[in-house]
């Protein structure tokens, strides 16, 4: 219980963060489905859109198709009464034909007045042509029943009507045709608009998601780079350097408070160094450096011989050694007190180190021996 308190408070404490980095999948994964559901509804209006073309002209195609086939199978219908009248044919076959050739009238009647509820261009031509031909069809059948002779005079006859009204239910069948060619462009134009429609949002969608994945990325990744640059340049000893987000409450500011955190120690350490260096340096010159006079001691001094004695050939060919020794100093510190014998040692110190040149040694070895 207590760690998942703990994920909980970590959690809400970089909400930000996490509402930043989650922006770009959810907004993803909403533009998925927004995608899918313009393209569904794409599909379905292009369907609807096919369909109803389709359902709105298939019946007029097949009104103005059905029309010339019809007067075709009345014309068959009429030379076959026109024959049998002839060799004397009578009977059921004789009604069954005539029968035929009424309903055959009929069905281009009724076909002709779907095409005219659709407003084609030529169906009142057509209409007339259909009327001549009734008109002359019907003469042709009165004739044959009561005269197959005449009958068949009238049938050949009454050709030209046939083909008039023939002409005239192929024009509109071309007219049909056209007007289904013409819509079925304009649907098809129109499903493209919709498909380069679906296609414009999608890349404007994907653009989007793209964006916003970068400007999430940079949420992490540049306090991440800013971060990694403070700690590089306290690795490299610069300790002046400016700790980003130390001011935060996020994971990057306690990630920041951290490396300020190392910032401190490592300026507390390099001042505790440079104290032990100043510290080291006077403990060196305390033990190299005569106290009252500040030249060097004995021990200086024997270390510079030893190390001067040790080369193979002094630097000059010879190497110079004087001893001072103060005369009548002790009468000075009894007559005017050991401060006045000081003053006098570090006058001579001083006049020694003024005359010494550069590698020369100036060491007080005794209390009046230099």
């Amino acid at each position: 219980m207590p760690l998942d308190k703990s994920r909980f408070r970590i959690w809400l404490s970089n909400w930000s963060i996490v509402a930043r980095v989650l922006a770009a999948p959810v907004i993803m994964l909403v533009t998925l489905a927004l995608l899918s559901f313009v393209g569904w509804q794409t599909l379905k209006t292009q369907r609807t859109m096919v369909a109803a073309s389709y359902e709105e002209l298939q019946p007029i195609l097949t009104h103005a198709n059905n029309v010339p086939q019809e007067l075709s199978r009345i014309e068959a219908h009429l030379y076959k009464l026109s024959a049998w009248g002839q060799i004397g044919v009578q009977g059921s076959e004789l009604e069954t034909t005539i029968r035929t050739i009424n309903q055959s009238l009929d069905t281009v009647k009724r076909d002709i007045d779907a095409l005219e509820a659709a407003r084609l261009d030529g169906v009142d031509d057509l209409r007339s042509a259909y009327l001549d031909y009734r008109k002359n069809t019907n003469n042709a059948m009165q004739l044959i029943l009561r005269n197959a002779t005449l009958g068949a005079v009238a049938t050949r006859g009454g050709h030209a009507v046939y083909t008039q009204a023939s002409e005239a239910a192929r024009r509109i069948s071309d007219v049909a045709r056209a007007r289904v060619k013409q819509r079925t462009a304009v649907t098809i134009d129109a499903a493209e608009r919709l498909a380069r429609d679906f296609i414009s949002a999608s890349a404007i969608a994907g653009l989007l998601a793209i964006v916003i994945s970068l400007a999430a990325a940079r949420t992490i990744v540049n306090p991440i780079r800013e971060l990694v640059h403070a700690i590089r340049a306290l690795l490299a000893g610069d300790l002046s350097v400016k700790v980003p987000f130390v001011d935060r409450t996020d994971e990057f500011g306690r990630i920041g408070q951290s490396v300020k955190a190392l910032q401190d120690v490592l300026i507390e350490n390099r001042a505790a160094a440079d104290q032990h260096e100043v510290k080291q340096a006077e403990l060196e010159y305390i033990a190299t450096h005569d106290a009252l006079t500040g030249v060097a001691n004995r021990k200086a001094f024997d270390t510079f011989m030893n190390a001067a004695l040790a080369e193979p050939e002094p630097a000059a060919g010879a190497l110079v050694y004087i001893l001072l020794d103060l005369d009548g100093f002790k009468p000075v510190n009894d007559t005017y007190g050991h401060d006045a014998g000081d003053a006098v040692l570090k006058r001579l110190a001083k006049r020694l180190e003024s005359r010494a040149r550069p590698g020369d040694l100036v060491a007080r070895i005794g209390g009046d021996e230099f």
